[in-house]
């Protein structure tokens, strides 16, 4: 083992969950700690997400506070790190750690090393005006851009690039998009809003690509120079579409090998010139018509692609990124022996195509009466994703679409057949989030690839997939019970749900049909050498081939079912559950299988579980893992309400985590709403915490517990079926009557999570005990002394996040920070 000089490090965090950052930084973060608790090397972090899995990590460091340029100036002066590391905090870190780099009093570099980036590259990518510059200085291309110090400026500006524009805000508060302006009116909006995310009240404006293909690549290199790429993802949508609202492909498809290798060595010469030593995710946009391409950002930091990369090829990308930031070569990364030898050095292949899916809030939002612009652009709307593998663009595009809208209705396969031609014709042109649904209503009316390709800037192989895709379910459609179909149907990833649906069936008798007939699926290992090196698997996804490379992990083994895609109002709170319980079933002795799809999700970190399903989480899919690991037990959310019914009218053993189907609304402006919190544990009911709600915030005070609670509040009568967290919420207080439990509903997840946090307490961990009869003496001795136990924090709120949701969806009105939330921060008051 190489013993590194650095003895301490401190990582900056992400901050509140937001449009762009979901729990990808997080997931990072803890790879990294780990990597580093094997070297020796003592970590600090600060974080003030109450989602975050880092911050309760033991024998670390913990700093429970704002990502703020003073709170780390006083946290390094407490704990004198010998370097800092802002790869986990995304954007937020590097413009944090800009403030400090001309802090003139403070001398940030003299006092520590920067890990990752030199001081040079920190500022580049805090400025995309001064970045741009740099890289037409290597020769690099990239669009005519300038920076502006004001709205007159930019006005100049973009009369000499020529309507339409871009406009971007020059170091952002949090993950700002780009905005497009096609006129004075537009760009007067615009500048509007760019102007008060910038920390520097500059903007820059640049020449608009929209149309463009894009393909990114995630780069490492060491303190050697020497380079590899993990992996390059390509997006089916064109340039003009944000990123995460992209169907996104990995490996690229539809560049020739002269192109992806221009592509590659680009990087490569990005990643010198900058000095960047780790990861970087570097976005280009390709010009077919004239053979030329841009590049359009660079992200020296974890994020969605890089997590993407890392998921799709089992790379163990943050174990490697580690060791190199700290100036290990990769030719001498040690990894776990799960891998095989001299892995952090080879680059990884793919024998299977991963898509990733944006998931939108539309339906949510709309389903309380409220209107939304469902229209594409380079403002993000998207708020989670899925990922669907498979061995086929067909397959993996199937997987991913049912992965994303389980419960939604609009992606049926019949709904556009009502949309008349006009509008047909502009959503093509002006894309929404069901484009899918509408190309194949297009090919379904006779509309050519060619044509379709002209209207929606849409590379005709996707196209081609769509038709396939078209007519495979037109087949299936016109051949009820047609068993060479099926096969096909399945081959190519439709579900027995979706079969049965078109034949007008049920989904018992497709899956009775299909099994007669020995349609049943295999399941494949992801490997970074694609099979061809020795390695301990433990992912897996599901096809239909002859081999299968998944086996029985053991006798008592407990599936886990996760919560999927990011949704408002529960997406990273939900992500922290499903990992705690499975960190806590490992700690009990217990063999876990995560089944997820997200490729964000804390869940999907490989030390949490000895096995990894990526698949869509409807029954068909649930029930053929069921069959092949017979699980002694299942582990669902609250809220798969069908899925909970289905396991168990088929016999399969399962236990509920308590949950709401849906997100309880908040209180009015003006107004109080009072929660008594409740552990139960099958029999008795303890009183945890009192919570006070208003419009975007919630507060605990254990002094107003102690002098008020105890006496006002009666114990409920339970009734529920097993242990649970539970709250009664109360319009005011004192609240003198009887209780009984069909007034208390399951504690929302965000506020479990909080409620760990304050008490110092994990009370998830306990109600996992309780669950599988591993509860201890000092568990038991800790619920008989409620309510006087002692919090870590004696006065905290929950503050929902700054989420400027009219910037990315532009509701009607304005939205319930409790049932809408994107994110929150957690602030210590005492």
């Amino acid at each position: 083992m190489i013993k590194p000089k650095i003895k301490k490090v401190l990582l900056i965090g992400g901050g509140p969950n937001d449009f762009g950052r979901e729990s990808e930084l997080d997931t990072a973060m803890i790879q990294i700690i780990g990597a580093y608790a094997e070297m020796g090397i003592e970590t600090v972090v600060i974080d003030e997400n109450p989602y975050s899995l880092a911050l309760e990590i033991p024998k670390i460091g913990t700093y429970l506070q704002a990502i703020t340029a003073e709170n780390i100036k006083k946290i390094i002066e407490i704990e004198q790190p010998d370097a800092i590391l802002p790869a986990c905090g995304g954007l937020t870190a590097f413009n944090v750690l800009g403030e400090l780099l001309v802090d003139k009093d403070f001398h940030l570099m003299e006092r520590l090393e920067l890990l990752g980036v030199n001081q040079q590259t920190l500022e580049l990518i805090n400025n995309p005006g001064l970045l741009a510059n740099r890289l037409k200085q290597m020769g690099e291309p990239v669009t005519i851009s300038k920076v502006a110090n004001s709205v007159e400026d930019a006005f100049d500006v973009a009369r000499e690039i020529g309507f339409p524009v871009n406009v971007k805000p020059v170091s952002a508060h949090f993950e700002a998009s780009r905005q497009m302006a096609n006129d004075s009116e537009s760009l007067d909006l615009a500048l509007k809003i760019a102007f008060r995310q910038s920390r520097t009240k500059q903007v820059v404006i640049s020449q608009d690509i929209t149309g463009l293909r894009e393909v990114g690549v995630a780069v490492l290199r060491d303190k050697h120079d020497v380079n590899m790429l993990v992996g390059a993802v390509e997006d089916i949508d064109p340039v003009g579409i944000h990123a995460a609202d992209s169907i996104i492909v990995t490996p690229v498809q539809t560049l020739t090998d002269r192109e992806f290798q221009r592509l590659r060595m680009a990087a490569f010469r990005i990643m010198k010139q900058l000095n960047i030593r780790g990861i970087a995710h570097i976005q280009f946009a390709l010009d077919p018509k004239t053979d030329s391409y841009f590049v359009i950002k660079i992200s020296p930091y974890f994020d969605m692609n890089s997590s993407l990369v890392a998921r799709a090829t089992g790379y163990p990308l943050a174990l490697v990124c580690a060791s190199v930031m700290i100036g290990i070569e990769l030719e001498k990364v040690k990894l776990p022996s799960a891998f095989a030898s001299k892995m952090a050095m080879i680059e990884p292949v793919m024998d299977h195509v991963v898509i990733r899916f944006p998931v939108f809030p539309f339906g949510e939002i709309e389903n309380a009466g409220i209107k939304v612009n469902h229209r594409l652009n380079t403002m993000q709307k998207s708020v989670g994703s899925t990922i669907g593998i498979g061995r086929s663009i067909e397959e993996a595009l199937e997987k991913a679409i049912r992965a994303a809208h389980f419960s939604n209705r609009s992606f049926s396969p019949h709904i556009m057949n009502a949309l008349p031609e006009n509008d047909l014709i502009q959503q093509l042109i002006h894309p929404r989030d069901n484009r899918i649904l509408l190309l194949i209503e297009a090919l379904r009316r006779g509309y050519t690839v060619d044509e379709l390709a002209e209207l929606t800037k849409i590379e005709e192989y996707y196209l081609y997939k769509l038709r396939h895709i078209m007519e495979l379910e037109r087949g299936v459609i016109n051949n009820p019970g047609n068993i060479e179909l099926l096969t096909q149907a399945k081959y190519y990833g439709l579900s027995d749900g979706l079969v049965a649906k078109l034949w007008q069936s049920d989904f018992d008798s497709v899956r009775g049909l299909a099994k007669d007939n020995d349609l049943v699926p295999t399941y494949k290992a992801i490997e970074p050498s694609a099979g061809e090196l020795p390695e301990r698997v433990s992912k897996y996804y599901s096809t239909f081939e002859m081999e299968n490379e998944s086996s029985q992990l053991g006798e008592k083994s407990v599936l886990i079912i996760g919560t999927g895609a990011f949704r408002l109002g529960d997406g990273a709170s939900g992500s922290y559950i499903t990992a705690t319980v499975l960190s806590e079933l490992k700690l009990n002795g217990f063999q876990t299988i995560i089944m997820n799809n997200n490729p964000n999700a804390l869940s999907l970190i490989p030390r949490l579980a000895d096995k990894q399903y990526i698949e869509p989480l409807e029954i068909s899919d649930v029930m053929n893992v069921v069959e092949l690991e017979q699980p002694a037990l299942v582990i669902v959310p609250g809220n798969r309400i069908k899925l909970i019914t289905a396991l168990r009218n088929r016999g399969v053993r399962t236990i509920v985590l308590p949950k709401e189907k849906y997100m309880p609304h908040g209180p009015l402006n003006g107004e109080h709403e009072y929660a008594a919190n409740y552990y139960y544990d099958g029999k008795n009911s303890y009183l945890i915490s009192l919570t006070d709600h208003i419009a975007g915030k919630l507060m605990m005070d254990r002094e107003v517990l102690n002098q008020f609670v105890t006496k006002n509040i009666p114990l409920p009568k339970m009734e529920f079926a097993s242990p649970g967290l539970y709250q009664l919420v109360m319009p005011k207080l004192p609240h003198k009557s009887s209780v009984e439990g069909g007034q208390l509903r399951p504690i929302p997840y965000g506020q479990i999570a909080f409620m760990n946090k304050v008490t110092g307490i994990n009370w998830l961990r306990i109600m996992v005990r309780d669950y599988v009869h591993c509860l201890t003496d000092a568990d038991k001795a800790l619920l008989a002394k409620l309510p006087e136990i002692t919090w870590k924090y004696q006065v905290s709120e929950l503050v929902a996040n700054d989420t400027d949701f009219f910037q990315h969806l532009q509701p009607a009105s304005d939205l319930d920070t409790t049932k809408f939330e994107m994110g929150v921060s957690l602030k210590i008051l005492g």
